[in-house]
């Protein structure tokens, strides 16, 4: 939803309450379908300001459907080593045009919208809030509105859901943990943005402050309240972001203050900054946010950044801050599609790990004699020579070559393809 609501010049926010599980079994297809749903209403109808999305657990009792509309337990269903039940509300506020009182019935009947001006100019089926409340019932939960004309509208719906008891805390890397009882300055004009900021910072150990506006962060500063860092929504500067920043740092005495700049996806990215800036993309995302307190840690500290599952994914709109640390294990991806060529190399760089690449059966076989290589990654459907015919032919080599660790990359994914790859010779299998 991000893009659509750059173009509208809407800020797009989420909050995740610190009570939250960080893990629930349930049904993310369907989940992500309501949340779509509410989303993308949200932004079609609004005009001016915001679309936010809040989670929050709430009592099992309160998720409960009407007794006559509940389904069948999304809980009970559910096959697995759980701990305990929860219940999860998902609230879509936005700033839109409201819907008024007397037309309230008609939002969640199949082909059915507000009124017929609504359809012209906005479009759509009337199927889409049906549809999302269904489900809402089907995960034991409801969905409901509250709006004011011309205002607003906030849709709420409720999960009941299980977390799982398996440990989900991971250790932080040392960079994150340096960051425990320092100050951050937060300068952002949206309020959940702020909170949610807010949250993610004193979950490291960090104490936030948070303004409005340049200006009050300069009253700050000069009264003499120091900070380690600082986080700047692009939005908030009456000058260009660049005079912001100097000004911030002049005013602290301290050129080297690490900003941390929040910019939309309409920013120019090739933009030259400040050594000590590191900017990362609306909507903000928690690891997008740490990966940036990480790279500023490097920056004045040159250790090496310990592994974490946490950081190991990048977001579409956070590009890399930092290379990792390169890892002494030779690849060798053997795939015809230069797309997917680029997209696996990239997910191997991302992790610390340099390959090579080549398009065919054979070409796997000639690379293997040229050099030895721990790992190939074995694309099954290639031109000429195939993944599997590839594999049998480096098994029959013996010790002619050093026998590589193969792994099967396919979009097969049934129980024969799996059973053809291993009796083949390969080591493992990647649908």
């Amino acid at each position: 939803m991000a893009p659509r609501a750059v173009d509208k010049n809407l800020e797009l926010v989420y909050a995740l309450d610190p009570e939250t599980p960080p893990v629930v079994v349930s049904d993310p297809v369907r989940l992500r379908q309501i949340l779509l749903n509410l989303l993308g209403n949200a932004v079609k109808f609004t005009e001016t300001g915001e679309v936010a999305l809040h989670v929050r657990p709430v009592p099992l009792d309160q998720a409960e459907p009407p007794q006559s509309k509940r389904g069948i337990s999304a809980i009970s269903r559910l096959n697995t080593r759980m701990a305990y039940a929860c219940a999860l509300q998902f609230s879509v506020r936005d700033t839109g045009i409201g819907i008024p009182a007397d037309r309230m019935h008609k939002l969640f009947k199949p082909f059915s919208q507000v009124s017929s001006s609504t359809t012209r100019k906005y479009g759509g089926t009337g199927l889409g809030l049906a549809i999302s409340k269904r489900l809402a019932e089907t995960f034991s939960g409801r969905l409901w509105v509250e709006s004011v004309l011309g205002k607003g509208s906030v849709f709420s719906f409720t999960i009941q859901t299980t977390t799982d008891n398996l440990p989900t805390r991971q250790p932080l890397p040392e960079q994150l943990v340096q960051w425990a009882d320092r100050r951050c300055l937060i300068i952002d004009g949206n309020l959940t943005r702020r909170t949610s900021l807010e949250w993610q910072l004193r979950a490291l150990s960090v104490e936030p402050t948070s303004v409005r506006s340049v200006a009050e962060a300069l009253v700050l500063i000069q009264q003499g309240q120091h900070f380690s860092g600082v986080i700047l929504d692009a939005g908030v500067t009456k000058v260009d972001n660049i005079s912001a920043m100097e000004a911030l740092r002049s005013s602290a005495g301290a050129p080297g203050l690490p900003i941390i700049l929040m910019a939309t996806l309409s920013e120019s990215p090739g933009q030259t900054w400040h050594k000590d800036t590191v900017v990362i993309w609306k909507p903000i995302k928690q690891a997008a946010l740490y990966r940036a307190l990480i790279r500023i840690q490097q920056q004045n500290s040159p250790t090496r950044v310990a592994n974490s599952p946490l950081l190991s994914v990048q977001s579409p709109e956070s590009p890399p801050t930092t290379r990792p640390t390169v890892k002494p294990l030779k690849i060798l991806i053997a795939e015809d599609n230069p797309v997917n060529q680029r997209v696996a190399q990239h997910l191997l760089e991302l992790l610390g790990y340099e390959s090579d690449v080549v398009n065919s059966g054979q070409a796997v076989l000639d690379a293997l004699r040229q050099q030895s290589y721990d790992v190939v990654l074995m694309d099954m459907r290639m031109p000429g020579m195939d993944g599997v015919e590839a594999t049998r032919r480096i098994r029959r080599l013996g010790r002619q070559v050093e026998q590589p660790w193969i792994v099967a990359m396919t979009a097969n994914a049934v129980t024969e393809d799996r059973q053809r790859c291993l009796a083949a010779g390969m080591n493992d299998y990647l649908s």
